[in-house]
């Protein structure tokens, strides 16, 4: 016959190890977000759920997911990780407050007008209709211009460009001298010299 030991050590009835994954965090164009996540890391026995899985649309806000790991002596233990879900927001552009004011030249039936792109938040300008440098006719002329979130969705504001008809002045020759008598009205000299001026 023969005999042995049979020895149980401490420490293999110790509950399980589990790590989670980091905290996420995403944003999304709709009312929930799919989540993917890796499995947590479990050591010294097996997982056994989570409260949320891999793949769940999360809400917008915060939810805690809760991962439990298991072994074979009924040990258990758990971890938990945080899904943020954010809205994306709507772009926001800011045109001119006051219109904008440009003078046809003489001879002339459109005035080009440069202006600034409008500021922009939360997404991209996408266009200005007149664009910059486009030669406005006389009166008011309005410019909508457009940007886009990244969800494609589309936010407006319009400012106007007014254009007033130039003055058909002509400028007086260098080193002219008007003598002007005591009662005679300055207006009615100038306007006779101005033309004499345009007939020579």
């Amino acid at each position: 016959q023969c005999t042995f030991v049979v020895r149980v050590l401490s420490g293999q009835a110790e509950p399980p190890t589990i790590a989670c994954p980091k905290d996420i965090v995403v944003s999304t164009c709709d009312d929930c977000a799919r989540v993917e996540f890796p499995s947590p890391i479990v050591t010294g026995g097996s997982q056994a759920l989570c409260s949320s899985a891999s793949g769940t649309c999360f809400p917008i806000g915060t939810t805690t997911v809760t991962c439990v790991a298991t072994n074979e002596c009924g040990g258990s233990v758990e971890c938990r990780f945080n899904v943020t879900v954010r809205k994306v927001l709507p772009a926001i552009i800011q045109c001119p407050v006051e219109p904008l004011a440009a003078t046809v030249e003489l001879g002339q039936t459109c005035a080009v007008v440069n202006f600034p792109p409008p500021g922009v938040t939360n997404g991209i300008l996408v266009s200005c209709t007149p664009a910059s440098g486009s030669c406005f006719p006389l009166g008011h002329n309005a410019v909508t211009c457009v940007a886009k979130d990244e969800c494609g969705r589309e936010t407006k504001c319009t400012f106007n460009v007014i254009v007033r008809p130039g003055c058909a002045c002509l400028t007086p020759p260098r080193n002219l001298v008007l003598w002007l008598g005591f009662d005679e009205p300055a207006g009615t000299v100038a306007r006779r010299i101005f033309k004499l001026h345009q007939r020579h």
